[in-house]
């Protein structure tokens, strides 16, 4: 997923380039960015779904993917008014242009590669 994000979004290899890509960024961050994309475990379902859902909304985040690879789901939601609405499920493998990485197509066996 990194290298996706870095070449096509950040350093505009075969895409739009301009954004800037954070690791790991910070709950405490005051502003954590447009788009988070944590990857869910059964470890950490329960707190990526409650309490950083609630954080990443008060800081202003517009996207946030799941990705879940042992259910090989992405999961696209968008805050609206303050709430998380689902925005968008893509299950399996395949290629899909997912908002807001949308300018370039993305090949969701890639996400389950162990």
């Amino acid at each position: 997923m990194g290298a996706w994000l870095d070449g096509s979004f950040e350093q505009g290899v075969d895409g739009p380039g301009g954004w800037l890509i954070l690791k790991e960024p910070e709950l405490r961050c005051p502003t954590s960015g447009d788009v988070l994309v944590p990857v869910v475990s059964d470890v950490t379902r329960a707190w990526d779904r409650g309490p950083k859902m609630r954080v990443y909304a008060r800081a202003g985040v517009e996207w946030l993917w799941f990705i879940d690879p042992l259910a090989e789901g992405l999961e696209i939601h968008r805050l609206q008014e303050g709430q998380w609405r689902l925005h968008e499920v893509h299950l399996g493998s395949g290629t899909v242009n997912a908002v807001p990485f949308d300018a370039v197509p993305l090949n969701l066996s890639r996400l389950w590669s162990r």
